[in-house]
């Protein structure tokens, strides 16, 4: 199946917990208890808890021992073709039973290990009152180290719902257990810019709620909402109906399926700000105040995002609203991503904001690289560049862009293979500079937003190029062989 699967671009990721269940007959609890693994109370017993299948087991995962223990059961899964490895409850969360103390409030502490739980503690042994928010971020460590050692010439992906300081450079992480409410959809943009600057960049939300049932607009407005967010995903508890894209009748299916879409057009942006994270800490989310410390009212804005340093998301999260206020920077200046109209900065925007589009605003002068829509990112290699040029840099100014590809996989681009394209922006001209000599993804088309007027030429390396003109959208695109290095447009 999971073979099948790969063909039609579909990687299988599995859901892990770390509680081991309590049976002697079961092979990873017999080999745990045989060598000493699992977490043991204070008077020496073993600590078992009541997880999704009863009674279980932990391994102590701020133990070395523990974590080579537990990472050498991945082997199998991805001898399977398994791709990935998603690690749940490991704040570590546990169920209450009849013998829990009363009342049973929503943040019990029998939800979790009793306090006093002694840890090896990486040679620092302590208790359970130290090391509960360690504790998920070493199981994520556990399955990250153990996938590397196991698949060195793959890039592990490892996903944890819990974490601390320093867990991404071992995974990425959700926002946990949410609910289908407006509210939520608001909450989940601050949450996950937070984590973005705090140096986590790898982060998304359960898209439509993890709890209870969205409406059609809700779960459209939470797709639109999450789209560019660096980690994207639906997902939802079983019991409450279907919440697929496709399940809110035509209308929303289109809506959800345009949202998807965008988010694979903008693929080639959002990797190459995963690589200038990696060189610099860049978060690739982050709020206004971010780009714009000097503009005082950005520190305010909690409802708009920014992806990188030239595209701001400003999500509709309120039921019924078709017109929403919307702040741009002073700093820069904006153009609508749809509709090509140069808006002023430093002042709230009255849009309409209809239930079919997401509101983007590009930064005047900057380059983003997009693709054509593909189905899954297996698709990539064969998917032509777009160079999408925002109209109305000023005279004397230069803006910079770099496009980075790699296979997208491994750690070849280490070794030098890889290619950063560099775009340079200046009135009137595309410097394009190509470092490496990885074969990545050809350069196909330009299309330039928020063009007032028609253009009288556009040469590509001395060559006069055709082009297509749309005044209303005011957006101009031209076709490219792909291996140019200077454009330029005569007014």
């Amino acid at each position: 199946m999971l073979a099948d699967l790969k063909k039609d671009g579909f990687r299988t990721v599995l859901i892990i917990d770390p509680g081991v269940k309590v049976d002697p007959n079961y092979h990873a609890y017999a080999d745990g208890k045989q060598k000493g693994i699992f977490i043991k109370n204070p008077d020496g017993t073993e600590l078992n808890r009541d997880v999704w299948p009863r009674a279980a087991a932990f391994a102590d995962f701020t133990d070395p021992k523990g974590r080579e223990w537990f990472g050498s059961f991945y082997k199998q899964h991805l001898d399977e073709g398994v791709a990935g490895f998603w690690t749940d409850m490991n704040e570590p969360g546990v169920f209450m039973t009849e013998k829990s103390a009363k009342p049973e409030i929503f943040h019990h502490p029998e939800k979790t290990f009793p306090y006093d739980t002694p840890h090896a503690g990486d040679g620092l042994p302590d208790t359970h009152r130290r090391y509960h928010n360690v504790y998920g971020m070493q199981m994520a460590r556990a399955t990250f180290e153990a996938n590397r050692k196991l698949a060195p010439d793959k890039r592990p992906f490892v996903l944890t719902r819990a974490g601390f300081a320093g867990v991404q450079r071992y995974a990425a992480v959700w926002t946990g257990d949410n609910y289908a409410g407006w509210e939520h959809l608001a909450l989940s943009i601050p949450m996950l810019a937070n984590m973005s600057v705090s140096g986590v960049p790898f982060v998304g939300c359960d898209v439509g709620g993890f709890a209870d049932m969205p409406s059609g607009e809700l779960y459209a407005r939470w797709l639109q909402a999450a789209a560019l967010t660096p980690f994207l995903r639906s997902h939802s508890v079983g019991w409450v109906g279907n919440k697929e894209a496709w399940e809110f009748g035509d209308e929303f299916t289109k809506i959800n399926r345009a949202s998807v879409e965008l988010r694979y057009q903008f693929l080639p942006y959002i990797y190459s700000l995963f690589r200038e994270h990696e060189r610099s800490g860049a978060p690739v989310m982050r709020p206004l105040w971010y780009e714009f410390p000097n503009d005082k009212q950005t520190y305010l804005i909690n409802d708009q995002y920014m992806v990188g340093g030239d595209i701001l998301v400003a999500p509709v999260v309120k039921e019924g609203m078709r017109t929403r206020g919307i702040y741009l920077p002073v700093g820069a200046e904006w153009i609508d991503w749809w509709t090509g109209a140069k808006l002023e900065s430093g002042k709230t925007h009255y849009l309409q904001t209809p239930l079919d589009r997401l509101p983007l605003f590009v930064r005047v002068g900057s380059v983003v690289p997009t693709q054509n829509v593909i189905q899954h990112t297996g698709e990539m290699p064969g998917a032509v560049i777009t160079l999408n040029i925002a109209a109305g840099i000023g005279e004397g100014k230069t803006e910079t862009t770099d496009l980075f590809q790699d296979a997208g996989e491994g750690y070849g681009y280490r070794r030098g293979d890889s290619r950063d394209i560099v775009i340079t922006h200046k009135r009137g001209l595309i410097s394009i500079e190509r470092k490496g000599s990885f074969a990545g993804q050809r350069m196909g088309f330009v299309e330039i937003l928020g063009l007032a007027a028609k253009p009288k030429e556009i040469f590509a390396d001395g060559r006069k190029m055709d082009f297509d003109y749309d005044a209303d959208k005011k957006r101009l695109r031209f076709r490219l062989k792909g291996d140019e290095k200077e454009l330029t447009m005569v007014r």
